[in-house]
């Protein structure tokens, strides 16, 4: 590619798959892509270890797909995707060496009605429950699944079934059932999505088995924790740790939710 200059000229240019160049001074990829305003999926190969600035308010209105890649890509920042004002997106964060997403990774796109999260085959063992919440006008909300329409797709990566994943177990039954709910999805679609949610897997800690995250719960892992008062703030939400209470005492459901809204009753802990 002698002259990266040239996609500029490309104003119904649709797709496009491209490396972030981070060696070549010259080249500004929000510049590439801001010229193409037809754009509709977008690859990128991230060589740089953090996606930041690199796509931020980059694209057009018409963007139904980005997908991230990049073996050296390890960390994520949470504004890396300010600027997209698209109501239909599907974001794809494969193929890297991430291993924990931040806080608020959604909450610059608020003004995207139909998401889908792909976040397959990253290095991912855990994930906080800010990740995935919601923006409202009372603050972020964890509680929240119809937010992301088209589900997270989360298998092939390392998961451990821990304490810190049983929140998760939760989020995708709610997720379910909120969608077979919504969109009254025939028995085929019904099944097809639910086989779907199984895919991801996490592993039992001291065994060779492993178990859908989807069915995670209390039974299956070991959360003896000291009960204290710290709790994990994220913009005015409180994150309860996850435990259970020594004797094998039922602990209270913890749920993360903003301190100023009553707490809501779920289906099973």
């Amino acid at each position: 590619m002698r002259n990266l200059n040239n996609f500029y000229c490309y104003r119904f240019l649709t797709t496009i798959k491209t490396d972030s160049y981070a060696s070549v001074r010259s080249f500004r990829l929000q510049d590439l892509l801001s010229q193409a305003p037809a754009l509709r999926k977008v690859t990128i190969n991230v060589e740089e270890s953090t996606l930041s600035h690199q796509v931020q308010r980059a694209f057009g209105t018409k963007l139904r797909e980005l997908v991230i890649t990049g073996t050296n890509l390890q960390k994520i920042l949470p504004d890396a995707f300010s600027g997209l004002s698209t109501h239909e997106l599907t974001i794809r964060i494969c193929n890297t060496m991430v291993n924990r997403f931040p806080d608020g990774l959604l909450r610059y796109l608020p003004d995207v009605r139909y998401l889908t999260l792909d976040l397959r085959n990253n290095q991912l063992t855990t994930m906080g429950p800010g990740v995935l919440a919601a923006v409202t006008r009372d603050g972020p909300d964890a509680y929240q699944t119809q937010h992301i329409t088209g589900g997270v797709l989360l298998e092939d990566n390392p998961w451990n079934c821990s304490c810190e994943l049983l929140w998760l177990g939760r989020w995708l039954r709610r997720w379910l059932r909120e969608t077979f709910h919504v969109h009254m999805l025939s028995v085929e679609a019904a099944l097809y999505v639910n086989a779907i949610s199984r895919k991801a897997r996490c592993a039992i800690t001291g065994t060779n088995s492993s178990l859908a995250i989807v069915d995670l719960r209390w039974s299956d892992v070991d959360c003896e924790v000291v009960v204290n008062k710290a709790t994990t703030g994220y913009n005015g939400m409180a994150f309860t740790p996850w435990v259970t209470l020594p004797g094998n005492k039922t602990p209270d459901v913890h749920r993360s939710f903003h301190p100023e809204s009553p707490p809501r009753h779920d289906e099973e802990a």
